[in-house]
């Protein structure tokens, strides 16, 4: 997949929504308020990580590639949490945020696909589709108007003979050169000759 930063934003989003609505279940029955920071500063590191340093570097992410971002973002929010003294162990923290992550990616994998069909071909982008059709193929009319050029692949057909028999009159007609432009081609030469 070649995921847009809008869509990057739109996957995490939805990947955190599950997690972070558990800690707010967890902070409502009194587990503690670091619950709910972690999913949040989870949330925060993981748009700027994506802005940042996913965005530039990443142009194509393979399937493979997403185990590895997510040990690295569970380096960086360990981190953090640990810098901002989240009061969560090692062992808590690793626990939610890979319990959190697997989830994440279910939700990713299995239900954003079903409710957004064409979430792939937007770039991971939630929302309306956009479809385009590339310029080449663009539809023509059956029959075109006068002065309006056949594409190359038609034009063929009436300057090589065909199976049933001669090569048909072109559609269209070049007429001879006129004397006026004629003159000024050959005064053109002349100067540059002279020059």
């Amino acid at each position: 997949m070649c995921p847009t930063l809008l869509g990057r934003l739109h996957t995490r989003l939805a990947m955190v929504a599950l997690p972070a609505v558990a800690a707010a279940i967890a902070f409502w029955m009194g587990a503690g308020a670091h619950w709910l920071a972690l999913a949040g500063m989870w949330l925060v590191l993981g748009a700027a990580v994506d802005a940042g340093l996913y965005r530039p570097l990443v142009r194509w992410q393979p399937g493979v590639l997403t185990v590895g971002m997510g040990l690295a973002e569970w380096i960086l929010v360990a981190g953090v949490a640990h810098a901002v003294h989240l009061g969560i162990g090692v062992v808590a923290l690793s626990v939610a945020y890979w319990s959190g992550w697997l989830v994440g990616h279910a939700v990713r994998l299995a239900v954003l696909p079903v409710v957004f069909v064409t979430r792939q071909e937007e770039g991971g982008e939630v929302g309306r589709p956009r479809w385009w059709i590339p310029a080449g193929q663009h539809v023509r009319p059956p029959a075109p108007d006068r002065g309006t050029p056949l594409p190359p692949r038609l034009s063929g057909l009436w300057t090589h003979p065909t199976s049933d028999g001669p090569a048909l009159p072109p559609p269209s007609h070049v007429g001879p050169i006129p004397a006026e432009f004629l003159a000024a081609l050959d005064a053109l030469r002349e100067r540059r000759q002279e020059g």
